[in-house]
C-alpha cells in the first residue's frame, strides 16, 4: 500500500495483485470517513467540518449538501411527487415510493434500530 498526504486529506493506493487493479481511498484527516473519490470526500468535510449549509430560497429550509436541498426544493415548491402504480399513494421522494412499494405490495417491513 503507497501513501501520500495533499494539504487536507491522506491518500492510500492498494494494488490487487489478482486483478492488477488500484484501488484509491482518500482519508480525512480530521475523522475516520474514507471516500472513493476527492469529490465525496469533499462532501463530507463541507458537511461534517466546515459547517456548510445550503439554504433554500423560497423559505426557511436549510439542508446539509446540495442535492438534499434540490429534493426539498423539487417536493416543497415545485410539488414533484412520485405516485404508486398499485395505489394511490404519492410521495415527495423517490426513495420513499420504493420504501412504499416495498412494505405495502412486497410485505417486506422495515424494523426501527432504536425500538423492540
Amino acid at each position: 500500500m503507497q501513501e501520500h498526504k495533499s494539504d487536507n486529506y491522506l491518500v492510500k493506493t492498494e494494488v490487487n495483485p489478482d486483478s492488477y487493479m488500484q484501488r484509491v481511498k482518500y482519508h480525512c484527516l480530521e475523522c475516520d470517513y474514507e471516500g472513493k473519490t476527492k469529490a465525496n470526500l469533499k462532501i463530507h468535510e463541507e458537511i461534517n467540518h466546515d459547517g456548510v449549509v445550503y439554504s433554500c430560497n423560497k423559505c426557511n429550509h436549510q439542508a446539509r449538501n446540495k442535492s438534499n436541498l434540490t429534493l426539498h426544493q423539487k417536493s416543497q415548491h415545485e410539488g414533484v411527487r412520485y405516485s404508486c402504480s398499485l395505489c394511490d399513494y404519492q410521495a415527495a421522494q423517490k426513495k420513499y415510493l420504493k420504501m412504499h412499494t416495498k412494505n405495502k405490495h412486497e410485505g417486506i417491513s422495515y424494523s426501527c434500530n432504536q425500538c423492540e
